[in-house]
């Protein structure tokens, strides 16, 4: 641009020291140059000419918000039929920006043919939202790289052959009578409470999935000791999961979050002191083995944590989900009665009432995709376009193409089929025994005692995460 006249230096410089902003200006321009901090990293991605459909949402919040509202479920349907109607192309891949992250969701056929094999070798590492990597911790196996052909990192494989040990057939298969015993407590609470019309189900399969838990991790005389203070702080714990990591103490949902798990320390030095923990999964956590030194304190708070919230959003919602399966169809549960006084010889033995909870879990799996990301460089999804480097991706575990329910498919299926449980190694689920235990022997005693009824199953959002209008209203009445 060409000036009127040359400014000379003592001109510059006077303007310079004449200038005098306002507050206001300052406070302007400072908000304004936050805001460019906040939000151009959300739209820089924009400039990969070969990335997948994309939709990035609002500035800053992206889909947060959406998902807080209908949750994860219906949004992700949403998007993808958004996907479908501007592209005129059945939903492969799409590109958008949600709980503070970007991601490229998938379906599962898309991470098998391009991706896996990266996974397998080593080159993906896990990349879940800021807020869980904090709340679970640095050393929960779920924040591990793992790796068919490299092998797992010495501490990865210390502490996941220490978590398999506890969780083994074996071991869990000695856990049945207690689990037993908590179901028919549970399941006459909730008859003597339905007498005087309905009552919610969710509470019930809370209470459930947690004081299982607490009996694996702490054993049957500390998990009453210590059961309720647990259960409150993983109610905070699990609020501050998908909520904005800022830690403002208890004036925010993530501080609180912070706050009970920092509670969960000193609760957990006294339960080492206690001789009753050494027959129980913390105590064999505490040993010295092949792999290594015991764990140390700070890797056995990570992994109770770790153990609580696959329990809570395994066996939680897949038990409540199961139930407005078997009320839709209700030709399941005359089937399973006729099992209910059948033993386990071992907890994958073929039955209908395993078949049910396969086929549940298939259509509706509790834990909608797993998140990895590729820091070195870029992914090729073939068609579906090209996931850039460091990006999160996430692979749908759900079934898209098969809609039908038909437990006997499981009759011929191995249980590596069930994305849910991850697979083969190194991402099979350690916990996928105990899951599948507890929820045959609950829907056993359910079936084989009570009828029930679903008053109303309509799905909600509590923050993100799938809940139940007025928590799953039934009513249940001794045969």
């Amino acid at each position: 641009m060409v000036l009127s006249r040359a400014w000379h230096t003592d001109e510059l410089f006077g303007f310079v020291e004449s200038y005098r902003p306002s507050w206001l200006s300052i406070g302007l321009g400072t908000i304004g140059a936050l805001a460019a901090a906040v939000v151009l990293p959300q739209y820089a991605i924009l400039r990969h000419k070969q990335r997948p459909w994309t939709d990035l949402g609002l500035p800053f919040w992206g889909h947060t918000l959406t998902i807080f509202k209908v949750g994860l479920s219906k949004w992700a349907v949403q998007i993808f039929s958004k996907a479908e109607r501007q592209t005129g192309c059945p939903f492969r891949s799409v590109l958008t920006h949600f709980i503070f992250q970007h991601a490229v969701i998938m379906r599962h056929d898309v991470y098998r043919d391009h991706v896996q094999k990266l996974d397998q070798a080593g080159d993906l590492v896990p990349d879940f939202p800021p807020p869980f990597v904090k709340l679970v911790g640095k050393n929960s196996i779920l924040n591990m790289r793992a790796s068919f052909q490299a092998g797992l990192t010495p501490q990865h494989r210390r502490i996941r052959s220490k978590v398999m040990r506890a969780l083994a057939p074996a071991q869990v298969l000695q856990q049945r009578a207690g689990i037993q015993q908590v179901s028919r407590r549970l399941l006459e609470d909730l008859a003597s409470a339905s007498q005087s019309g309905s009552t919610p189900f969710e509470p019930i399969a809370k209470s459930f999935a947690m004081s299982i838990s607490a009996r694996l991790i702490v054993g049957e005389e500390l998990s009453g000791e210590y059961l309720q203070e647990m259960e409150a702080c993983f109610v905070d714990i699990l609020a501050g999961v998908l909520s904005p990591p800022v830690d403002l103490g208890r004036f925010s949902t993530f501080g609180r979050a912070m706050q009970a798990r920092r509670k969960l320390l000193p609760m957990v030095k006294k339960m080492m002191a206690h001789p009753a923990v050494s027959r129980t999964a913390l105590g064999e956590l505490l040993l010295a083995g092949e792999e290594g030194e015991p764990l140390t304190l700070e890797e056995i708070v990570d992994t109770v944590v770790t153990l609580l919230l696959a329990g809570q959003l395994a066996t939680k919602d897949a038990l409540v989900q199961l139930l407005v399966d078997l009320h839709k169809h209700p030709e399941e549960v005359q089937l399973i009665r006729a099992e209910s006084e059948q033993d386990f010889a071992s907890i994958e033995q073929d039955s209908h009432t395993l078949r049910v909870i396969k086929e549940s879990l298939r259509f509706t799996p509790p834990i909608a995709a797993i998140r990895r990301a590729c820091p070195g460089r870029a992914v090729s999804l073939g068609e579906a376009g090209v996931v850039p480097a460091g990006c999160s991706m996430a692979p749908l575990l759900s079934d898209l193409d098969d809609r039908s329910w038909n437990p006997a498919r499981w009759a011929t299926l191995p249980l590596d089929h069930l994305l849910v449980f991850g697979g083969n190694q190194p991402h099979s689920c350690v916990g996928r025994h105990l899951a599948l235990l507890e929820l045959q022997i609950f829907v056993r005693e359910l079936c084989g005692t009570y009828t029930f009824e679903v008053l109303e199953a309509e799905e909600q959002s509590m923050m993100g995460l799938k809940c139940w209008k007025d928590g799953l209203p039934v009513c249940l009445k001794r045969l």
